[in-house]
């Protein structure tokens, strides 16, 4: 048997699906997939950029308690494999708990940079009115349910934190964004990949019926990243049941999503990101849609979710 960076260094370069293949050849290779997985799916990597071990264990904890996910290219950086230049570390997380994070970001060495029309105080920032953006430098994220954008940065090396903030349920962003390739989250728990064959395998994303110039600068970033756009699918991948992308019914962690526990941790609570679902279409020139009632949170249960509503029957209340 290889040591572990021999491994590391192989099994790299293959793709999920190759990987899966390959352990499927015996045993033997079964458990060299398995350990090279542990190693190279960890949530502790990707993390070591902006936090140290401790803060790492605490942010996770931070979010568990607020409901706040990782998206965005960290998301698809550590599903591939790989590191963007320049990326930040993105998180989503419900308007009303921005300041807890927030917080802890500011007690956790991170200074809050304004923008030019932000009020320059953090958390002053989420209730003045002087953070509505006048300039349009904010205009990337409204259109897709964010409320407030909040940078956090350090230096020595340089590192950013964009704390997004949302006007609803978390996953009702993430289910808005221009194309399904970066339709993916990390929760306290675990993380999700919604359409992981198409993303990882194919590198292939279907777009949203948006038509702006935002949209259009987000194509050529992912372009450029190596994915494509296709205009059309085939009928047959719409209504075949073993596609990610057949219409109906979907779940975040269903049997069509790729999830990666995460190291556990004790003390979290559970994660409600998987009651949030939607019936989805495609339409023959490729463009992916959701619907979904956007879910309350009641008591018992803290987080608003998206839901049909015949899957959550009489447990929530409809906005």
């Amino acid at each position: 048997m290889l040591p572990a960076t021999t491994d590391n260094l192989l099994l790299s370069c293959l793709p999920p699906r190759e990987l899966i293949r390959f352990g499927a050849t015996t045993r033997a290779n079964d458990e060299v997939v398995s350990s090279y997985m542990s190693r190279a799916f960890t949530i502790d990597d990707l993390l070591s950029t902006y936090f140290t071990p401790s803060q790492i264990t605490q942010f996770r904890l931070v979010q568990g308690r607020t409901g706040a996910i990782i998206s965005g290219s960290t998301a698809v950086e550590f599903f591939d494999r790989q590191r963007f230049e320049g990326s930040d570390l993105d998180v989503y997380i419900e308007h009303a708990s921005a300041e807890i994070l927030g917080l802890w970001l500011l007690e956790s060495g991170y200074s809050f940079l304004p923008r030019s029309f932000q009020n320059p105080v953090f958390p002053d920032v989420l209730v003045d009115p002087l953070s509505e953006d006048t300039n349009g430098e904010q205009s990337l994220y409204v259109g897709f349910g964010v409320d407030t954008v909040c940078n956090f940065v350090k230096t020595s090396p340089d590192r950013r934190v964009q704390l997004m903030t949302t006007r609803g349920p978390v996953m009702d962003v993430i289910l808005s964004f221009h194309s399904t390739c970066v339709m993916n989250i990390i929760t306290h728990r675990a993380a999700f990949s919604l359409f992981p064959f198409a993303t990882f395998v194919e590198k292939r994303s279907l777009r949203k019926p948006i038509d702006s110039l935002r949209q259009m600068d987000a194509e050529d970033k992912w372009a450029s990243r190596g994915w494509s756009f296709p205009s059309g699918i085939e009928t047959s991948e719409a209504t075949d049941p073993k596609s990610e992308f057949c219409q109906g019914f979907r779940r975040v962690g269903d049997h069509k999503c790729w999830v990666i526990p995460l190291r556990a941790i004790p003390g979290l609570p559970r994660d409600t990101a998987t009651f949030n679902s939607w019936n989805q279409t495609v339409s023959m020139n490729g463009l992916f849609a959701a619907t979904y009632c956007r879910m309350k949170a009641v008591s018992g249960f803290p987080r608003p979710i998206l839901a049909l509503g015949a899957d959550m029957g009489a447990c929530f209340s409809l906005e």
